[in-house]
């Protein structure tokens, strides 16, 4: 509650005493706490570079506080050249590991850290969160989605997940969506399986997925009322180099978010490749293609879609964007889904969360923009766009939790039937448990 005082004294202290580099590592940290992270980072980094351990633990954990998990993983790791069995090195690294969603090799980590010190409280207490994310667990899904076409879906939705002895994970879904147009009623479900892989160490990852749905509709012009459809995916996604993410990934799916689609038997494939650079000055670069081809349903067609996002992480909570999205089709649609010659999105956004590891905790993503449609045989007409999404939670412990979610946008979707102003409101309530 003191920390101004504490951050005015360690001040005037180091002006009088500029060699004391203990009290310059307790006022870079004293920074930090206080999200002064610029000021901490330019701390650290002018005491690392004298060799000091304990300037280069402290430079790693501020750049993950603030969201730059790789490099903040390199920094982790080079200390670890200089002491493997450092615990409190292996810990710093095992929370960017958690963070970065290689629970696995986290808990290699944390494992480490407590063969060199069985009694290192910080590890034990982020080991059992990390193996109550390792567990078993099953999540609960219903969502609600009404749009102002009067496109009106529920779904609900139960997912399982285990880890594998592979290195990865292994996992199962069921959903059922149930979707109302009109006089329109159809009903999709679905059960898919899925297995991950992360071969040892590295950041790469392969994901592949399976499952069929079934269709039924009493949308009497539908070809057949009830139908099975097949769907798969694959996805590869790792780092290469300091820097770049990337991934590639195609699937095979129902394109069901609405009656009318259930009803037409629309299925897409999809072929997607994507990259992420991370700039100086907490920049990261993002951009990802796709080519999709919509088959099944009265009339084949095909998507292509561009995106890119320029994102400013102020810390692992709270950050701002700016981007844009591009997708057309080669023609219009008779089957229910928006299908425009040219859809463009250009939107300033934010994101933030509040809240601890345990109890209560708060997210919020708002993007505030320029959207413009161009339909087959007409001109483009422009006009804003605005998107609010929020969510309320609350973890019991670090297996248990349940959250309830709301958001609302007037940005086209795959729903939209005409060119004027759209609307749609979504509610969703969350339940997750560990075994």
């Amino acid at each position: 509650g003191r920390l101004g005082e504490a951050l005015a004294t360690y001040k005037g202290w180091i002006r009088d005493h500029p060699a004391d580099r203990e009290a310059s590592i307790e006022y870079a940290r004293a920074l930090a706490w206080n999200g002064q992270f610029d000021d901490a980072e330019a701390m650290y980094t002018e005491l690392a570079r004298t060799g000091n351990a304990a300037a280069k633990k402290g430079l790693a954990r501020v750049i993950g506080w603030r969201g730059e998990l790789d490099r903040s993983e390199r920094t982790w790791r080079q200390v670890l050249e200089t002491d493997p069995q450092d615990p409190e090195a292996l810990t710093g690294l095992a929370q960017v590991l958690t963070w970065q969603g290689r629970q696995t090799d986290a808990e290699s980590a944390l494992q480490l850290a407590l063969r060199a010190n069985p009694a290192y409280g910080d590890a034990r207490t982020l080991l059992r969160w990390v193996q109550a994310d390792l567990r078993p667990s099953a999540t609960i899904t219903g969502v609600s989605i009404n749009d102002s076409d009067n496109n009106r879906a529920t779904t609900f939705s139960v997912d399982y997940l285990a880890r594998a002895w592979w290195n990865g994970a292994i996992g199962g879904s069921y959903r059922e969506r149930s979707a109302n147009f009109a006089a329109i009623n159809s009903r999709a479900d679905a059960v898919n399986l899925f297995a991950r892989w992360q071969p040892g160490s590295s950041s790469w990852q392969l994901r592949a997925d399976g499952g069929v749905t079934r269709h039924s509709s009493t949308f009497l012009p539908s070809t057949s009322p009830q139908r099975t459809i097949g769907s798969g995916g694959l996805r590869l996604s790792g780092n290469v180099g300091r820097a770049l993410t990337v991934g590639v990934s195609g699937s095979r799916a129902p394109f069901d978010e609405t009656a009318l689609l259930i009803a037409n038997g629309v299925v897409s494939s999809d072929l997607t490749g994507e990259a992420a650079i991370a700039l100086p000055a907490r920049f990261t670069l993002s951009g990802a293609a796709s080519h999709a081809r919509l088959t099944g349903g009265t009339r084949e067609n095909a998507r292509n879609a561009f995106s890119s996002t320029l994102r400013w992480t102020n810390s692992r909570n709270w950050s701002l964007a700016v981007g844009g999205r591009q997708f057309g089709y080669d023609t219009t649609s008779a089957d229910g889904y928006f299908a425009p010659r040219r859809y463009t999105l250009a939107e300033a956004s934010g994101r933030g969360r509040i809240g601890g590891q345990l109890g209560w905790n708060a997210d919020a993503d708002v993007g505030l923009g320029q959207q413009s449609i161009e339909f087959f045989g007409s001109s483009a007409g422009s006009r804003l766009a605005e998107r609010v999404a929020m969510s309320l939670g609350y973890r019991f412990d670090p297996a248990r939790e349940v959250s309830a979610s709301g958001g609302y946008a007037n940005v086209a979707a795959p729903g939209q039937t005409t060119g004027s102003e759209y609307k749609w409101y979504t509610f969703s309530l969350r339940a997750r448990l560990g075994f």
